[in-house]
């Protein structure tokens, strides 16, 4: 019940509003001196209480957005100083890349160039025939394949 009535004082703005309420409960007439002040000292400290709590709540979220926008920059100027270091990196992979380019661009020109009954494609491996496999037992040549002998 008493925190009720802190709550009607927390909305009053001067003291004179603070004396009326005080009234309207019948604290005026029947409260001495010392107790009417102790009631509304306790009053103001308590709207005291309620503005500091206020202030606290506003600067913590301040505090929040701050810190967040501090992680945002920080995160930021990592980024940029990663991107910057793979920038670097990808430099002598550019160049091999250019030079690849070049090579197979060579290539491509010549083989067009050449006649064509040698653009026939050829399989890297020798066609099988009887003739080879008699030349070797077949236990090494899984192992040539492998690369042990």
């Amino acid at each position: 019940m008493f925190i009720l009535r802190l709550k009607k004082f927390f909305v009053v703005k001067n003291g004179n509003d603070a004396n009326k309420i005080l009234f309207s409960y019948g604290y005026g007439a029947s409260l001495s001196t010392s107790t009417k002040r102790r009631l509304q000292h306790s009053v103001h400290l308590a709207k005291r209480v309620i503005q500091l709590e206020q202030a606290n709540t506003s600067l913590r979220l301040e505090l929040d957005r701050e810190r967040k926008r501090k992680k945002m920059i920080f995160n930021k100027k990592f980024l940029d100083n990663a991107n910057k270091i793979l920038d670097q990196a990808q430099q002598p992979y550019d160049f091999l890349i250019a030079t690849l380019l070049k090579v197979m661009k060579n290539v491509i020109m010549n083989l067009q160039h050449q006649e064509p009954q040698k653009l026939i494609h050829r399989s890297p491996f020798p066609p099988f025939n009887n003739k080879y496999r008699s030349l070797t037992p077949p236990t090494y040549q899984s192992r040539r394949t492998i690369g042990f002998v």
